[in-house]
């Protein structure tokens, strides 16, 4: 049932992502000329050092949040 679930979620996240990157498109601007660079799928290549920083980010956050909960499990 969890498995199904998941499932299913991820779908949804997945329809949802290629409606949504499909929108976007990355421009270079230079002397008033505005080139495309990338657009939809082809921007994820181009960003993958900024996804890792959030992904490094998110973790942190989540080592510290936890570390701060189990210290104060054991004084009450």
């Amino acid at each position: 049932m969890c498995v199904a679930i998941y499932a299913g979620l991820f779908a949804l996240f997945a329809y949802y992502s290629h409606s949504v990157i499909e929108q976007y498109m990355l421009a270079s601007s230079s002397d008033g000329e505005v080139m495309v660079v990338a657009m939809g799928w082809e921007l994820v290549p181009l960003l993958w050092p900024v996804l890792v920083a959030v992904m490094l980010v998110a973790s942190a956050a989540t080592v510290w949040v936890m570390r701060r909960r189990s210290c104060c499990v054991g004084t009450k």
